[in-house]
């Protein structure tokens, strides 16, 4: 049974751009300004609400593991400064490397994750990739519903708002599937 739910949830975005698409044609709105305010505005709803729902998983991570994630964050900031100051030391005295280009290596994987970390913790809250991408295109949207002369503010307008209409819709329908 949960199954044929999923189905008819996964019916109901596309119902509901169907509607929308009659609609604009009966008043005679622009079908694509429909399709591409739908489709834009879909993704970028899609996009924030997967930003969101890491955001409240990273919020509801047990004591433990944040405990956990502490230690590490500071072991590595520890190896990281004294790797820092052992390079600044011989870069002082003028002596070269000991190890030479092998120890060079292992370096990088540990600046890669110095830079992750700051990512997830601070900058990674605000920068979202699949986010920034949703945005992209619907600029592109946009614009090239402008240049086919396509464009209708009103028929945009309606596509977005059947978008996030019949995402909320899905999400009280399965929401109350749960209970």
């Amino acid at each position: 049974m949960m199954t044929k739910t999923r189905i008819k949830l996964a019916a109901l975005p596309l119902l509901a751009l169907l509607v929308g698409l009659l609609g604009a044609w009966a008043v005679g709105g622009s079908a694509w300004s429909v399709l591409g305010g739908f489709v834009a505005s879909a993704l970028v709803i899609l996009a924030s609400w997967q930003r969101a729902f890491a955001n409240v998983q990273n919020a509801l991570q047990s004591d433990a593991a944040v405990a956990l994630a502490h230690e590490t964050t500071a072991r590595h900031d520890a190896e990281l400064a004294e790797t820092l100051y052992a390079q600044k030391e011989n870069a002082e005295s003028g002596q070269p490397s000991e190890s030479g280009a092998a120890d060079s290596e292992p370096k990088k994987p540990k600046r890669l994750a110095f830079f992750a970390r700051g990512f997830r913790s601070g900058a990674g809250l605000f920068v979202a990739p699949f986010r920034l991408g949703a945005y992209v295109v619907l600029i592109v949207i946009f614009l090239a519903l402008l240049r086919h002369n396509v464009f209708g503010v009103f028929s945009f307008l309606f596509g977005s708002f059947l978008a996030l209409g019949a995402l909320l819709v899905c999400l009280l329908i399965e929401s109350k599937t749960r209970d």
